[in-house]
């Protein structure tokens, strides 16, 4: 793929970013259409983006803005364990005396604690865990700090 002088994603990576995945996912397509959950990033939301995904039959589901923690599966169930494995790496170089993490220390590091944490089983957790699959509305909805109630209202005179 690409990447831009800022490391940012932008429309054009964005629509580089959905060929590929066109590519690579539709020899697996299960009928004719792919669902494609995404975050609320403006790349994702322009209208040749959007384009390209019905001329791909791709299906488009947006996320709500701050919401990635609850709903997007790697942040729910892998994320985490790769941060946790990796600083336990870095930790332990810090402890044979390693002060600076230059590429050359980066790139192995990352990629033990990534084989060891973005596995089979915690994917499927993190779909789980996102209430996707199985479907499971409580899965997300048991995590919010919100009370739904019925408004009281007072007696009109």
């Amino acid at each position: 793929l690409e990447v831009s002088p800022n490391g940012w994603t932008n429309n054009q990576l964005a629509l580089a970013w959905l060929e590929y995945f066109d590519t690579y996912t539709k020899r697996h397509t299960v009928g004719g259409y792919r669902l494609l959950i995404i975050d609320g990033h403006e790349s994702h939301c322009s209208v040749d983006f959007q384009d390209l995904c019905k001329e791909k039959n791709i299906i488009l589901l947006c996320i709500p803005a701050h919401s990635s923690h609850l709903l997007q599966p790697l942040d729910v169930a892998c994320f985490s364990p790769l941060k946790r494995k990796y600083g336990d790496l870095i930790s332990g170089l810090a402890r044979n005396r390693t002060s600076y993490i230059s590429k050359e220390t980066f790139l192995p590091a990352f990629k033990a604690a990534f084989e060891q944490s973005i596995t089979k089983e915690n994917i499927q957790a993190s779909f789980r865990g996102a209430g996707l699959v199985p479907h499971d509305l409580q899965a997300v909805l048991s995590k919010l700090d919100v009370v739904v109630q019925t408004p009281h209202q007072s007696p009109r005179r």
